[in-house]
């Protein structure tokens, strides 16, 4: 299959943190000021061959879409969970920041299943550095109401099948609850009836959703 992104297979090198894999995807034609698109990955691609990253989801996808983004796909190290490494991601994003120039305004941060806890947590932890969250099959770990406040303007999507037996619906059903709560202006819920947690995989070939991350990042 000819691939429809370039991409550039990297690891982040600077001694002071952990030797850390990611993927850079790029349109074909090089354009400065392009909004980016951090991806974090579930629990099963977590090691040290990136190329499982490729496995599911948003990189799986990157192969038949041609979209107007930098798309960045870290790998967690083994054992670890993404909380572990937010410092890594951030260096990261300085270093992919010094090659593609793209819009630091306009970053949206998406994961799936235990990729999408750390979605979560990433934005409330770091909320100046990303204009939109989505979420397929996750959760919020943090509920303290004060936690989600720097949420209230941002651009939510949140993704759950109705029959997840891994990550119950409920999670990112109270996710919702809890963020119009604090009166969060622009979040939606998308619960697909009948599906299972393999929506963490394919709701990346949903069309809707590139046509929401079109309006809103």
């Amino acid at each position: 299959m000819v691939e429809c992104m370039l991409k550039k297979y990297c690891k982040l090198s600077d001694s002071n943190f952990c030797n850390m894999n990611y993927i850079v995807y790029s349109p074909k034609e090089k354009v400065d000021n392009l909004p980016l698109l951090l991806f974090l990955h579930g629990i099963g691609e977590r090691g040290n061959r990136v190329e499982d990253v490729e496995k599911y989801a948003l990189p799986k996808y990157m192969n038949k879409f041609d979209i107007p983004y930098i798309v960045v796909a870290p790998q967690c190290t083994d054992n670890n969970f993404w909380d572990y490494h937010l410092r890594e991601v951030e260096k990261i994003l300085e270093e992919v920041y010094k090659e593609y120039k793209y819009d630091k305004n306009r970053v949206c941060i998406l994961g799936c299943s235990m990729g999408a806890f750390g979605a979560w947590n990433y934005i409330m932890s770091r909320p100046e550095l990303f204009k939109g969250i989505v979420s397929v099959s996750g959760g919020i770990m943090l509920p303290i109401d004060k936690t989600l406040l720097p949420l209230k303007e941002k651009a939510i999507l949140i993704y759950h099948g109705s029959d997840d037996d891994i990550i119950d619906v409920n999670e990112s059903i109270q996710a919702y609850n809890k963020l119009k709560n604090v009166d969060s202006k622009n979040i939606e819920l998308k619960i697909i009836e009948n599906d299972n947690h393999f929506l963490t995989s394919h709701a990346f070939k949903d069309n809707y959703l590139y046509e929401w991350l079109e309006k809103n990042i």
